[in-house]
């Protein structure tokens, strides 16, 4: 249904319209000129809330990789302090990084699962990126004394 709206005009335009109003449906130029009017505003707001959203998606992206980065440099630190218990063949086996170390490997494998419980509760926790730091800070950890050990 039809809304009725009032549309108001300077005298000028108004005086010009009454010689030529017979030629014109006024009501289908001012729907015509107000709809397209509309999909601008609507298009100008709908931008507007994209670039919003762009926004807001790049500030939790980068806030996602903040947590995930304080994870996986605590996994490196915690994979140089676990390093030090671990044997001789463990340690190769991570720094050679060959063949599927987590499952041949169950005794360092608990070492690191053991440092990974304390954060498991965190919602946010990724064990991915912190496993990646821990076995960084086992290979760290076994470039820094290799020779010593293999001397």
């Amino acid at each position: 249904m039809a809304q009725r709206i009032t549309v108001s005009v300077d005298e000028d335009l108004h005086a010009r319209l009454q010689s030529v109003k017979s030629q014109i449906n006024v009501s289908a130029v001012c729907q015509n000129a107000i709809e397209r009017r509309v999909v601008v505003e609507e298009l100008r707001a709908k931008h507007a809330t994209t670039e919003a959203m762009q926004t807001t998606i790049e500030r939790l992206r980068w806030e996602r990789d903040e947590v995930n980065a304080k994870y996986e440099q605590q996994g490196h630190k915690d994979g140089l302090a676990d390093a030090e218990g671990l044997n001789y063949e463990a340690l190769l086996a991570i720094a050679d990084g060959e063949g599927n170390f987590w499952d041949v490997h169950t005794e360092w494998y608990d070492a690191f699962d053991s440092s990974a419980q304390e954060y498991n509760a965190d919602a946010h926790f990724d064990r991915g990126r912190y496993g990646k730091g821990w076995i960084a800070g086992v290979r760290q950890w076994w470039t820094d004394n290799r020779e010593q050990i293999e001397g």
